[in-house]
């Protein structure tokens, strides 16, 4: 099995550069304090950086985490994401996004190295835990 999209997206996660004033990066939130509105907050962060990077890699990278982000979002409330990704962006401003950064870029990272990990077990044969 070609695994090569798969580590490629993981590394594309995991090595971006985090474009708000805010760099810090906070410890991973576990999952059970992760809630839908994180997820649909990390959605808006995602989104605004793809549309006002100029950097193509990092639009890149930046897209499949808005992706991963609408996509648990929508899974874990049933229902298309458009609505309230509309009425959300239009209530957060700029300060609030850079203050999202942290917790925002944590959980990307944890994906992307989760992704890194499960893609090398693939290529090597071995499952990974």
């Amino acid at each position: 099995m070609n695994c090569r999209p798969l580590l490629t997206f993981a590394a594309a996660l995991s090595l971006v550069q985090m474009p708000l004033s805010a760099q810090e990066t906070a410890a991973p939130t576990p999952a059970a304090e992760f809630t839908n509105a994180d997820f649909l907050d990390c959605a808006v962060w995602a989104t605004y950086i793809v549309g006002t990077s100029t950097d193509p890699k990092q639009v890149e990278s930046f897209g499949f985490a808005m992706s991963w982000f609408i996509g648990r979002y929508e899974g874990a409330v049933g229902r298309n994401i458009d609505a309230d990704l509309r009425l959300r962006t239009q209530q957060l401003t700029v300060l609030d996004l850079e203050r999202l950064n942290p917790k925002c870029s944590a959980k990307m990272l944890e994906f992307g190295q989760r992704l890194m990990t499960l893609g090398s077990a693939m290529e090597s044969g071995s499952s990974a835990q």
